[in-house]
């Protein structure tokens, strides 16, 4: 699973496919879902940030994982790393 966020004209876009994240954003008022693939769960909103640095924290705070910025792509990505849960 897969989140990520870029700036597009000036407005900032999300793409994820973890049902969490897409559940939380569509009871968002000022969230628009601009996009869904046919095929998978990939869902894509149009949010509003004013900066990159509250992009990040947003981000971070819908998705309860740390994020980063990668420069090379224009994105802010998740750091998805595998949460193994103990045996009970």
């Amino acid at each position: 699973m897969e989140t990520a966020l870029w700036e597009y004209n000036g407005t900032w876009r999300l793409q994820t496919d973890v049902p969490k994240i897409v559940a939380k954003l569509k009871r968002r008022k000022e969230v628009d879902l601009i996009g869904t693939s046919p095929n998978s769960n990939w869902h894509i909103f149009h949010i509003q940030y004013r900066s990159r640095k509250n992009a990040l924290k947003g981000l971070t705070r819908l998705s309860g994982q740390e994020c980063f910025f990668n420069a090379v792509d224009g994105a802010v990505l998740l750091k998805n790393g595998c949460k193994l849960q103990e045996n009970q």
